[in-house]
């Protein structure tokens, strides 16, 4: 079966393609439960789009930041994140279930709508190597303009708690 590249299970960087600078990055919970709003937020120009993800509900903080050096290509590893307790950074995310999806912001939307948590789990519980779910997601959203990060106890990203992305990160995939 065809590999995902935008998907970690076991601590490995991911490569997702970015076609804006900005990113979202959100609990996949979150992510479903706001898929309709994210969805209408998407009708809007970019650049109206900030305000509205601060003034979406919800008790988890969702992430938006600005990636410099901006390149089509990117990848993120669970060393690109760090842990923090700052309450005004608009690039802190909280996560609860454990894994963070970053998704390209001018593909939220789609994403939203594709990416359910039903989905997801079912994906989840898909046989070992068998990556059909995962890779119809990406095709709905039109290719891999997002991707999904697990936790991992031995990495800067240990799962729940409060994150954001390190300087300079993600990285380009052509540096």
């Amino acid at each position: 079966m065809e590999p995902v590249r935008n998907f970690s299970s076991r601590g490995e960087p991911i490569e997702f393609e970015l076609s804006c600078p900005s990113v979202l990055l959100i609990d996949p919970l979150a992510l479903d439960g706001l898929s309709a709003e994210l969805q209408t937020m998407s009708e809007v120009p970019l650049g109206d789009m900030p305000e509205m993800i601060r003034d979406l509900p919800g008790g988890l903080r969702i992430g938006l930041a600005q990636v410099s050096h901006f390149r089509i290509g990117r990848w993120l590893g669970n060393d690109d994140l760090e842990e923090t307790d700052d309450g005004t950074d608009p690039s802190v995310f909280d996560i609860d279930s454990g894994r963070v999806c970053i998704v390209d912001l001018d593909h939220a939307g789609l994403t939203a709508k594709a990416l359910t948590w039903d989905r997801y789990d079912a994906f989840l519980r898909s046989q070992v190597g068998d990556n059909s779910i995962w890779i119809d997601i990406v095709e709905e959203v039109g290719g891999p303009f997002f991707g999904m990060l697990n936790g991992d106890v031995s990495t800067p990203f240990r799962g729940d708690g409060s994150y954001r992305l390190k300087a300079n990160t993600p990285h380009s995939m052509n540096n």
